[in-house]
């Protein structure tokens, strides 16, 4: 048995003079890339923008090519280039957000940053007839050719899914280190984790669990347990049989199942009531949790200061860098790490970007009760900012996950527009609607497409924007969800789901584009907004006007009385958002109240608030975020011009903000009096110090919306709003830590 082999060839080195040269070479014409995953390492792999085109052969091909779906020979050619010469086969295996799919059908090439959405796999050996033995299934030639098989109705569907799932899906087996031992398995000799592709026969949509635990069951003996047990899901918290769980459950609709999840099995003794031949059974148990993703970054130049961390290698100085987004992810402490613009907040002068800070070096120390916090004087923070013209009428705004220069804003008029937020420019706009457009969520791994959602009707649609094409978009309508407030889509881009001004949730299948659910009454009051966690495909969470924020789980059946986690809130609840390790949950409502919990801690039904000034008015509506690096949060409310900086250790000190007061009232006196375009007042009006003396009493700025840049931990972007009964409104790009020269 291949897998079975001690070790595993790992493939040919890359040749990086080569691979470097290839890329060198784009600026000579348009190119457009692939990101695929060669070992350890991310490839960008440059092609010509015309390289594969085959619209000639059919509207199918026309529209896969227009979407950048290229034949797979394309990769192989520009790819064989960048590596030493093998004569060993290969093939490429679709990566769903760092774990393995199904084989690759077409390759995915754009002319701008994309998530890594391939993998290379080489065969580990051969076996005494001389055929390759590869890590993982299809294991034959015979096998390799039906995977090819599809979903044929529809051949192709025109969203981000355009085959459906195929046939099966593809799990990988493992036990538990702690049962290893009970086995008597030494764990220098226990079985390595084996992939398996149970229901290569059968559409991943109509698979039961009954499918499931016979595709397992032919497994176990390879795995160290009896051939004779049977195989049965268990629950995600213990070890049990699950509940409301039976052999006829589909995995797609009851279950919400993901291609690549790692299942854990355990043999477990049962009641002998349960009626099964056995006392012991075979159990498994779903770990879906996607490993940190490190996406492509640009990296800003830095200055060098006495009190930098920096340290002196080989007459250089190099910086002590964090590739992740979220720091550390495999820390283990209960805190999130502090970003490298605290340095400049705490000390309010320019020092070098890479400085971290030490908790024990932190002026605020001593100082221990909420009210000894909200003493800590007011003051400015150190930043620049700009308004982004082009983004004028916004209602929502989400940033791009990967290309770090690009905003999908969402407008009051029912028009969703691509925005490139550096040049100031609206690059793509689609009229979805005539009511503004709340719910706004890119997909993760398919970087031209997003899900929008409008508020009172309801209209809930794909969009897609070409960026070979500017002003081109196009937009597939899905079932829409009534009274739709907000819009979250998971990691893997194979469900999003809805929540609105009431008690229901709907679930969405990316994939087929259908409604594969509607949760009804999961809460007492309307559910304002929904989200799911960074990197589990199925924990998701609510937060409602009934004072209580719940963490869900779509592994197991939904049940109103039976969330994974209950947060209760000191008020109604405006947001509520997952810290970058999902570690932690951060709850928003009315005036002061912000209240962070632990998701591990079982105890920790109260959680930490947030030191702010309370000015007791009721429409006083609090929104609040992480910044990337997990270490501040951002918080403002609907009555104030401040958008205020904590750090989000606790106990949540205060350590500065950002006054926007007469930024938009500034910007509308110098139009209309000095009659100038807007473009020609950027410098004048955007620079945004102090507010004007001659501005209407009754209208004010406030931060009617803010999402933290996933690229830059010192960024984020704010949607300023006027009171007035003509209000506008326009994005603020802020750099903390930058001040304006």
């Amino acid at each position: 048995d291949a897998l079975d082999l001690g070790h595993f060839w790992t493939g040919p080195e890359v040749n990086w003079h080569r691979c470097f040269e290839l890329n060198r070479l784009i600026k000579s014409s348009p190119h457009a890339f692939a990101y695929v995953r060669v070992g350890d390492e991310d490839l960008r792999i440059p092609a010509k923008c015309d390289d594969g085109n085959d619209t000639v052969a059919s509207a199918t091909q026309a529209w896969l090519f227009d979407h950048g779906w290229r034949p797979r020979s394309v990769l192989s050619r520009v790819l064989w280039k960048m590596l030493e010469p093998c004569d060993v086969p290969y093939r490429f295996r679709d990566l769903i957000v760092g774990r393995p799919g199904m084989l690759m059908r077409l390759a995915r090439f754009f002319q701008q940053t994309s998530a890594t959405s391939a993998s290379v796999e080489w065969p580990i050996g051969r076996s005494p007839s001389g055929d390759w033995c590869w890590r993982m299934p299809p294991y034959t030639a015979e096998d390799a050719a039906a995977a090819e098989k599809w979903e044929d109705s529809p051949s192709v569907r025109s969203g981000p899914h355009p085959w459906g799932r195929g046939y099966g899906w593809l799990i990988e087996l493992n036990l538990p280190d702690t049962h290893r031992e009970e086995m008597g398995i030494p764990l220098n000799a226990a079985p390595a984790p084996r992939w398996v592709h149970v229901g290569s026969r059968l559409l991943a949509g109509k698979m039961t669990v009954g499918d499931l635990c016979s595709g397992i069951k032919e497994h176990i003996g390879a795995m160290g347990f009896d051939l004779d047990l049977e195989v049965l899901p268990s629950a995600t918290d213990v070890w049990a049989i699950a509940e409301k769980v039976t052999s006829q459950s589909l995995l797609l609709t009851d279950l919400r199942w993901t291609q690549g999840e790692r299942l854990i099995l355990k043999e477990s003794p049962i009641s002998p009531h349960l009626g099964k031949p056995r006392n012991r059974v075979v159990l498994f148990q779903r770990d879906s949790v996607r490993a940190a993703v490190k996406p492509w970054r640009r990296h800003r130049p830095f200055m060098t200061g006495t009190e930098s961390t920096m340290v002196q290698k080989g007459g250089c100085l190099t910086e002590r860098s964090d590739s992740s987004p979220g720091g550390n992810w495999s820390d283990s402490s209960s805190s999130p790490s502090i970003p490298r613009c605290y340095d400049l907040i705490r000390r309010r002068v320019h020092r070098p970007r890479c400085i971290e800070v030490a908790a024990e070096d932190d002026m605020w120390t001593k100082l221990d009760t909420a009210e000894e916090l909200r003493s800590v004087p007011e003051r400015q923070l150190p930043h620049s900012r700009r308004l982004i013209l082009s983004s004028n009428g916004t209602r929502q705004f989400e940033f791009h996950p990967q290309r770090a220069d690009t905003v999908l804003a969402g407008r009051k008029d029912g028009v969703v527009a691509v925005i490139n937020h550096e040049q100031d420019s609206t690059t793509h706009t689609l009229e979805v609607d005539s009511y503004p457009i709340l719910g706004l969520s890119w997909l993760h791994t398919n970087p031209q497409w997003a899900v929008c959602g409008v508020s009172q009707s309801g209209t809930t649609c794909l969009v897609n924007y070409d960026e070979r094409r500017p002003g081109h978009m196009e937009s597939v309508r899905l079932e829409p969800f009534a009274h739709l407030s907000s819009l979250s889509v998971n990691c893997t881009d194979e469900y999003f789901m809805t929540s609105g001004f009431c008690v229901d949730l709907g679930l969405y299948d990316l994939v087929t584009g259908r409604r594969l659910n509607t949760f009804q009454g999961m809460h007492q009051n309307f559910i304002n907004i929904l989200r799911f966690s960074h990197r589990s495909p199925h924990l998701f969470a609510t937060a409602s006007f009934d004072h209580s924020c719940k963490v869900w789980d779509l592994r197991q059946p939904l049940q109103l009385a039976r969330p994974v986690k209950l947060f209760t809130t000191e008020s109604l609840n405006v947001m509520c958002t997952f810290s970058p390790d999902d570690k932690h949950i951060l709850c928003s409502g009315v005036d002061s109240c912000l209240q962070q919990f632990s998701l591990a801690s079982t105890d920790d039904a109260a959680g930490t608030k947030y030191p702010l000034p309370n000015t007791h008015c009721a429409t006083n509506y609090r929104r609040a975020m992480y910044l990337t690096s997990g270490g501040l949060v951002a918080t403002a409310a609907t009555n104030e011009s401040l958008l205020r900086i904590c750090s989000a250790a606790h106990p949540h000190q205060h350590l500065g903000h950002v006054d926007f007061k007469g930024s938009l009232v500034s910007r509308r006196h110098f139009a209309e009096v000095s009659g100038r375009s807007m473009r020609s007042q950027a410098s004048l009006a955007a620079g945004l110090v102090g507010g004007y003396s001659g501005q209407s009493p009754v209208t004010e700025e406030y931060v009617q919306s803010l999402r933290c840049h996933p690229l830059d931990p010192d960024s984020l972007g704010v949607l300023l709003s006027t009171s007035d009964p003509q209000p506008e409104s326009y994005i603020a790009m802020l750099q903390l830590g930058r001040e304006e020269s």
